[in-house]
């Protein structure tokens, strides 16, 4: 049903505004804000009392040096409760603490982990909690949980874990609100860093996807400026879209997906087993082989190196072609461990992602339109990222 907007639905799409500039810059005056957004000074300044008088926003007094007046600044509330955002894999829990603002009260940490069975990451994850919250000193935390696979973000489900030895769910959400009392939002980890983009970046000023290619592949949409989720938890499976039919088995039951020839895993695969048939003498264990190994061959030219990660490349680029030719999302930022394969390997995804096969000189024009590039976020930066759902669902309740 079409819904038109009325003034308090107009104010409420400009306070969230706002709210997200503050996030991204901090502090702002009330001019720079009415530039941001050219809106005028006297309607910003409505906006901002009612959201301080909702204890969004303060105002903070500043010493003012040169001409006219000084009004001061604004910032997001300190007052909102500490948040603990944690990113699960069956190998790894990073955490890390931030105040309402998603300023840092807790450095990163880190625990590698080997849990058997789904009980046991559970466990392991109420202990990292608990760990952080005597170390930060803050009492009680909200939890933002960032799940590997698919997850129900309704219920705070995890569906489908790859890689770990458990096909069933884990109910975070309900396990770990009983269990500790607080409150619990979960998503997708690539959820997670398409938020970071959004909140931290403000160069965003288009519709994006984030795709992480590590050890699998996955990725999020931003459309009109909200994470696409999809009815059944799926979208942003990338890498599960089918390359090739008649190519190597899944880890989700099919065969010839995008993580099976793209992700860092697959490319280690392939680069390993044609290593066994090379007739030279190794400096290393092909069956030892790690990532950052390879990627030094692939610095240092080793045909049989790149021919693997550049098919890699090569077939990333064309499923990123397939997104540009029927969405309109024409952002994509790349996270994960392949971008330690650097520029060179970055342009060989491109090459296939702006070819057209009906214009020959068509390239240049749709590289201005499509921008493919690395991801600069920290992995505090990213982490911080799952924190925002907190964020995202206050702005929706507005």
């Amino acid at each position: 049903m079409l819904k038109g907007m009325n003034n308090q639905s107009v104010r409420t799409y400009n306070a969230k505004l706002i709210i997200r500039l503050l996030f991204q810059y901090q502090q702002l005056s009330k001019s720079r804000l009415s530039r941001l957004l050219e809106l005028s000074i006297p309607a910003i300044s409505k906006i901002l009392l009612f959201l301080e008088d909702r204890g969004w926003v303060e105002h903070v007094h500043t010493e003012h040096i040169g001409r006219g007046n000084s009004s001061g600044v604004y910032q997001i509330s300190h007052k909102s409760s500490p948040i603990i955002c944690i990113h699960i894999t069956p190998s790894k829990i990073s955490a890390l603490v931030v105040n309402g603002k998603m300023e840092l009260l807790l450095e990163l940490r880190e625990w590698h982990i080997a849990p058997a069975i789904p009980e046991e990451l559970v466990q392991l994850v109420i202990k990292a909690y608990r760990q952080c919250v005597n170390a930060a000193a803050v009492g009680k935390l909200k939890i933002a949980l960032a799940l590997h696979g698919q997850v129900d973000v309704h219920a705070g489900t995890s569906m489908f874990m790859p890689q770990a030895p458990w096909d069933s769910p884990i109910d975070f959400k309900y396990i770990l609100e009983a269990e500790l009392e607080t409150q619990v939002a979960v998503d997708n980890d690539c959820v997670m860093l398409a938020l970071a983009e959004k909140w931290t970046n403000p160069e965003h000023i288009r519709d994006f996807c984030v795709i992480n290619v590590d050890y699998g592949i996955g990725s999020s949409f931003l459309i009109d400026d909200q994470i696409f989720r999809g009815p059944l938890y799926g979208s942003g499976q990338i890498g599960h879209s089918i390359i090739d039919q008649d190519g190597r088995k899944c880890g989700c039951g099919r065969y010839g997906c995008l993580e099976t020839i793209s992700s860092t895993k697959a490319m280690l695969a392939d680069i390993r087993k044609q290593i066994k048939n090379r007739f030279s003498d190794e400096l290393y264990q092909f069956d030892e082989l790690e990532f950052e190994q390879a990627v030094q061959r692939y610095f240092e030219n080793d045909p049989l190196v790149r021919r693997v990660c550049n098919k890699a490349a090569s077939t990333l680029g064309i499923s990123i072609y397939n997104f540009l030719v029927t969405m309109s999302v024409n952002d994509i930022v790349i996270y994960g461990e392949a971008r330690k394969l650097g520029e060179q390997w970055l342009a060989q995804v491109k090459d296939q992602a702006h070819f057209n096969p009906f214009e020959d000189n068509v390239a240049s024009v749709k590289e201005q339109k499509a921008s493919i590039r690395f991801g600069d976020l920290s992995d505090t930066e990213l982490l911080k990222g799952i924190g925002y759902l907190f964020i995202e669902k206050i702005l929706e309740d507005f």
